[in-house]
């Protein structure tokens, strides 16, 4: 009943007071809440919190739950921190490798290219690696031969006889060094080619002049002649 002068209105004996649906009171007289008001999933989860199996989550299972987030929060933020940690362990260690491994590369080589180009040992003395034929050496003259017969080893240069005319072509003209006559009797004679010139004639075709130290040979198609002969 209400009264007058700020009382406050007192509810009448046997009277309760209404509790939110879904929620009554405890005997200890605090709340709790029935696991039918959440979905599924959070049901499913708040059900491992029930210790009573009673349906219900009261003040001591809510502050376990609260709990076991923060626990749960606080993995997850050390695990992370964890990872990041090993994550720079990891590659501080690939670095440290990697630069030992070079350390002792560099150190095990006995070899070095100098500025010049020359492969030199790596002892401090800088000396010129030699290297070595196994086909043939040096002897005490000289002179190249052979590692297995001792004999001499002599080069041959590249020569290849041809005929030719007033008509071959002015490149393989500027290729001759040197001119061979074979005499009717077999006999063979030679002169270095000193200069050559191919000269059009009005007529038609081509003539050939070699300057040699005996003169100048001239050559038209086939037939040859000397021309201010030097002796």
């Amino acid at each position: 009943m209400a009264t007058k002068g700020g009382d406050v209105e007192q509810p009448a004996k046997g009277d309760k007071a209404e509790v939110p649906n879904g929620e009554r009171s405890s005997p200890s007289g605090g709340n709790q809440i029935t696991l039918e008001r959440f979905n599924t999933p959070t049901r499913n989860v708040l059900k491992k919190f029930d210790d009573n199996g009673d349906g219900r989550i009261d003040a001591s299972e809510i502050q376990a739950v609260v709990s076991t987030l923060v626990a749960e929060k606080f993995k997850s933020k050390a695990f992370k921190i964890g990872l990041i940690v090993l994550g720079i362990f990891t590659i501080i260690l690939l670095g440290a490798m990697f630069g030992l491994t070079w350390a002792v590369v560099a150190a095990l080589k006995d070899t070095q290219v100098d500025n010049s180009g020359v492969m030199t040992t790596n002892d401090g003395a800088s000396t010129p690696v030699l290297t070595a034929n196994l086909d043939m050496t040096v002897s005490s003259d000289g002179k190249l031969v052979s590692r297995t017969s001792n004999s001499t080893i002599a080069t041959t240069p590249a020569v290849t006889r041809s005929a030719i005319s007033s008509e071959t072509s002015f490149d393989l003209l500027l290729k001759l060094r040197n001119l061979v006559f074979v005499s009717p009797g077999g006999g063979l004679y030679s002169v270095d080619v000193q200069g050559v010139a191919r000269i059009p004639k009005t007529t038609g075709g081509h003539v050939v002049r070699f300057q040699t130290a005996s003169g100048i040979l001239v050559l038209e198609r086939n037939n040859w002649e000397l021309v201010n002969a030097t002796n």
